[in-house]
């Protein structure tokens, strides 16, 4: 029980300040509504966490997701994109990428079990 504990309240700590972070740079600042900014997760674990920044600034979650895992989202009103995978199980590594209008803006990998990757793209 003590493992699982343990994971979880690193994670906790990794989202908090995440979020932290996010709140000092001005998520809501308004940037071209034009932008298409897609979210990709790729690895070889096998079931993961995701939480991404959506068109007006709030957070969207996916639970236990296989990968590859792609979403996509037109009209980005923010001029920030944030993007959080954990990996849920005892093996595997994960990759996330931000992509703006096509183009490959930001890539952060973590490999082992129970790890975080997180990126963020600030225009």
């Amino acid at each position: 029980m003590k493992s699982k504990l343990l994971p979880s309240i690193r994670v906790a700590i990794q989202i908090i300040a995440c979020l932290f972070l996010l709140a000092c740079m001005g998520v809501n600042a308004a940037c071209h509504q034009n932008d298409v900014v897609m979210y990709e997760v790729v690895g070889t674990a096998t079931a993961v966490d995701i939480q991404v920044t959506d068109p007006s600034g709030g957070t969207d979650k996916y639970e236990d997701q296989g990968l590859p895992w792609r979403f996509s989202y037109e009209g980005f009103e923010n001029n920030q994109a944030y993007i959080y995978a954990h990996n849920n199980t005892e093996d595997g590594g994960i990759t996330v990428n931000i992509y703006v209008n096509g183009q490959l803006v930001r890539t952060a990998t973590s490999t082992g079990p129970y790890q975080t990757a997180v990126t963020y793209w600030d225009k």
